[in-house]
């Protein structure tokens, strides 16, 4: 909210945008933290999708070789 006598906003900095007018910045209230229990789930969650991309890819590609060499196929 812009003072009329001083053009300053009462709640603190502002920024000026590229024709020279104030932008006033409100701040909101937001949770600190997804808590402990979400927090761990997710990290847990990340760690075994990251070991599945990089375990994945070759165990597809020996079982893909074994079913070839099990039909008598060349490779």
């Amino acid at each position: 909210i812009c003072d009329p006598d001083t053009g300053c906003t009462s709640a603190g900095g502002s920024l000026l945008s590229s024709d020279g007018q104030q932008i006033a910045g409100v701040p909101l209230a937001s949770a600190t933290s997804l808590g402990d229990g979400m927090q761990v789930t997710l990290m847990v969650l990340a760690a075994v999708l990251l070991v599945g991309l990089g375990l994945a890819p070759p165990l597809i590609s020996q079982a893909i070789i074994r079913r070839r060499d099990r039909r008598g196929g060349a490779r």
